[in-house]
């Protein structure tokens, strides 16, 4: 395992080059703050600590799909549920390209001599972090290295605490999310063409969400900027997570609601190419061929209630 670290004032950051240039560890010394769920000792899942890129984020039925007359092929990695879910980018080495005091920018390269499973296209993904005044920011730069068009479905598992305050009480943080409404899921966590608003929804909406006392997994549509916030009470404090608008969808999940939860953006409708959707949803990104698309987030820790 290679970790680079990253400082600014009152920030840290460490990357994980190893595994998917995961920021695995975000910290801020002034506020007593670790932002980001940390593994202690052997991993259960690469997908429930720090930021872990999914690619292709959540399920694909069958693990196949085509798109443009190809064919993408992956192996059915959940077997309940016939699906392959997530990629293992977040587990593959990256290099670093540039590091300084506060920045790092790592690459993965997809090609003939290195194929990405099934995946049609031949692809170049950058990841660069940056600490400052603002926070950490994220920069995903996707180049589409084919003559032919390449479809996006990407995503980040970010994980934080709750409470992200380390002498804090999760029962004091409430969480607003800027969606729309729930994409509802079958019991294999697929699409059914329909949506809702339902309690939990509403709770998110309004910034009462309270992740210790509500199991959650949801499939949303984001709105207007999909702003998502975690409002500390008894601190005056807010995590706030801006994600590019690119990211129309959110993936909310916090297991068994007692530690952590998963504010995930995600450019894709899950299974797309085989489920039933709603009228006038966007199904996944696209880059044209030998382009690039720059796909932009931003972790910071504010005085305040930016619910």
């Amino acid at each position: 395992m290679s970790i680079e670290t990253i400082k600014y004032d009152e920030y840290e950051a460490k990357i994980d080059v190893d595994n998917g240039a995961t920021c695995i560890s975000l910290k801020n010394v002034k506020y007593n703050a670790s932002l980001l769920r940390e593994c202690e000792g052997e991993k259960s899942t690469p997908y429930l600590y720090g930021m872990p890129i999914l690619f292709p984020a959540n399920r694909i039925e069958t693990g196949v799909f085509v798109f443009d007359g190809r064919e993408y092929k992956f192996p059915v990695t959940e077997e309940r549920t016939n699906c392959f879910i997530h990629g293992d980018l977040c587990q593959r080495k990256f290099n670093v390209l540039s590091k300084t005091r506060n920045t790092i920018e790592c690459s993965y390269v997809a090609n003939k001599n290195n194929r990405y499973y099934g995946f049609a296209n031949e692809f170049e993904i950058r990841i660069e972090y940056m600490l400052s005044d603002n926070g950490l920011s994220q920069n995903t730069k996707i180049s589409n290295l084919s003559p032919f068009s390449m479809p996006v479905m990407l995503g980040f598992h970010t994980t934080f605490n709750v409470p992200f305050i380390n002498d804090s009480n999760k029962d004091d943080v409430l969480i607003y999310a800027d969606i729309d409404f729930e994409i509802e899921r079958n019991i294999n966590y697929l699409p059914t063409g329909k949506i809702s608003k339902d309690d939990f929804v509403k709770m998110f909406q309004k910034g009462e969400f309270s992740t210790s006392k509500n199991p959650v997994s949801k499939h949303c549509f984001a709105k207007d900027s999909g702003k998502m916030v975690m409002y500390d009470k008894s601190k005056n404090l807010s995590l706030v997570y801006e994600n590019d608008e690119k990211f129309k969808y959110r993936l909310l999940y916090n297991g068994d609601g007692k530690e952590f939860i998963c504010l995930e953006p995600q450019t894709n409708f899950v299974n797309f190419f085989k489920a039933e959707k709603p009228n006038d949803i966007s199904g996944f990104d696209v880059i044209l061929p030998n382009e690039s698309k720059v796909y932009k987030s931003l972790v910071s820790i504010k005085e305040g209630d930016f619910r």
